[in-house]
């Protein structure tokens, strides 16, 4: 059981829970146990090194950045994503900057895809409208390296 579903099974559960190991400063019939949005980010990049050799270092060092810093118990500097809280472009691009690596990132895409009631929706980043109940992802990273080498 997944999605949604398994959420159903556990809502009932984990409020009681919470209700018998908690001090709650709220009525219990208030408390309302909401189903995260889980947003996948899917950052597609355009980059390009001096060498053509650097070229897979640089797609794996990209990429496991990602990885790491999308990741929503371990990343932005190991503390995790809060609920609610999604990265930026502005703050993905200037993580990426921070790395010490002999490329050049020339144009960046990053999509966000999630469920709600109304459906499945990937929009830009940029054009995603946040809610208090979502939380990041890792989706798909493509890094697609291109040289200034001369042939």
């Amino acid at each position: 059981v997944s999605g949604s579903e398994s959420f159903i099974r556990i809502q009932s559960e984990l409020k009681k829970h919470l209700l018998e190991h908690c001090e709650l400063a709220i009525n219990p019939k208030e408390l309302l146990i909401q189903e995260p949005i889980f947003v996948e980010l899917n950052v597609d990049i355009w980059g390009s090194v001096l060498k053509m050799e650097d070229s897979f270092e640089m797609q794996n060092a990209i990429i496991n950045t990602l990885n790491e810093y999308l990741n929503p118990i371990s990343g932005m500097k190991d503390k995790g994503w809060n609920i609610g809280v999604l990265p930026r472009k502005s703050q993905i691009l200037m993580r990426l900057n921070s790395l010490k690596i002999p490329a050049v990132i020339q144009h960046m895409v990053i999509t966000a895809k999630y469920e709600d009631n109304a459906g499945i929706h990937e929009v830009d980043i940029e054009d995603l409208r946040n809610s208090p109940y979502m939380v990041v992802m890792n989706g798909k990273h493509h890094v697609y390296i291109s040289t200034s080498e001369e042939k």
